[in-house]
């Protein structure tokens, strides 16, 4: 009995091992499986990053070249007396302020303020001081646009810049001037400037050029107030300005249709041509003139009786020479106007 039990029991643990050895080698190659593929993962994981999927082509990436800038000692500025630390440490001085750039607001004033006016008359005198009374230093013409630099207390005279071929300021009468801004506010818009006018201004209407090295050439007419039919005088006053001797000395007006020729007389010998009666240029030569010497020509004209009312006369003038620049000068009369006035 006791052979049979163990006959048994030897059987029963070959048994087992047979059982046990299959079933150990199916779970041994299930792991071995799965450890493979996880060794699989972490190479694939480090392989590098730029590497591609199997029989993809990518280029290489071209390093894009940097210039990297080289590092330069700064300069450690010194003191005025050249005396400042040797190992371009501070200096102990403080650093200098920046210069402070100056304010365009608070540069000197100009005269010019930014009004400006055109001028409404054919010819308009421009004069040395705000009256009839002061000389004429050039001529405006109607459009011109002028600036505008001040006013006479009353409003009724306006310093301008310039009259052609001038650089000082001048006056003229405000009523001949269109202004680029409302006409009432003259009187806050523009300065006053206050002169005094000449002791020794000869009245009436007049009219003056000069050049700076040429001749000086005005224009006087007298009396100053004409109309239709009436009997008035031109006269021309020539002056040698140059300091030197001038020769062939030629005076040219050219006569407005409204007036008639009367008569023409020349001071200095000054001879006087026969006036061509379709130009109606008047012409009148001196051989010479000294240095400051001063002539005259005087024309008696009448305007034309059958002038309408509101007419402009204008006239100009030019006298020249052969070793002096010509000058120009103009004058302007005015005809009663279309519509009187009322008074009341």
């Amino acid at each position: 009995m006791a052979r049979y039990k163990n006959s048994m029991r030897k059987e029963c643990t070959l048994q087992s091992r047979v059982t046990t050895k299959p079933m150990f080698g199916i779970l041994y190659g299930r792991w071995f499986g799965l450890l493979a593929l996880f060794a699989t993962i972490v190479f694939l994981s480090w392989l590098p990053a730029g590497a591609a999927p199997l029989n993809q082509t990518v280029p290489i990436p071209t390093k894009t070249p940097t210039n990297t800038p080289v590092p330069t000692a700064t300069p450690v500025p010194s003191d005025n007396d050249g005396g400042g630390s040797d190992d371009g440490g501070d200096s102990g001085d403080p650093e200098p302020e920046p210069e402070e750039t100056p304010d365009s607001s608070t540069s000197e004033p100009t005269d010019e303020i930014g009004a400006t006016g055109s001028v409404t008359a054919p010819v308009l005198n421009v004069r040395s001081g705000p009256d009839t009374t002061f000389d004429v230093q050039g001529t405006v013409f109607e459009g011109d646009v002028l600036d505008i630099l001040g006013r006479t207390e009353d409003d009724s005279w306006w310093q301008i810049c310039c009259a052609f071929g001038q650089d000082e300021p001048g006056w003229v009468d405000s009523q001949f001037i269109a202004p680029d801004f409302d006409l009432a506010e003259s009187k806050t818009i523009l300065p006053v400037i206050k002169l005094v006018a000449s002791e020794d201004a000869t009245p009436g209407t007049s009219a003056m050029a000069d050049g700076a090295d040429g001749l000086l050439l005005e224009i006087r007419q007298t009396p100053a107030f004409v109309w239709q039919g009436k009997t008035f005088e031109f006269r021309f006053v020539v002056t040698n300005n140059t300091g030197n001797v001038v020769t062939q000395v030629e005076l040219r007006d050219d006569l407005p249709s409204e007036v008639i020729f009367i008569s023409a007389n020349a001071s200095g010998n000054g001879q006087v041509a026969e006036l061509d009666t379709e130009s109606k240029i008047l012409s009148v030569l001196w051989s010479q003139l000294a240095p400051d010497q001063e002539v005259t020509v005087t024309l008696s004209l009448q305007v034309v009786a059958d002038l309408p009312n509101g007419s402009v006369i204008n006239n100009l003038a030019v006298v020249g020479a052969e070793n002096a620049k010509p000058t120009t000068a103009g004058i302007a009369i005015g005809m009663p106007p279309v519509l009187l006035p009322e008074f009341k």
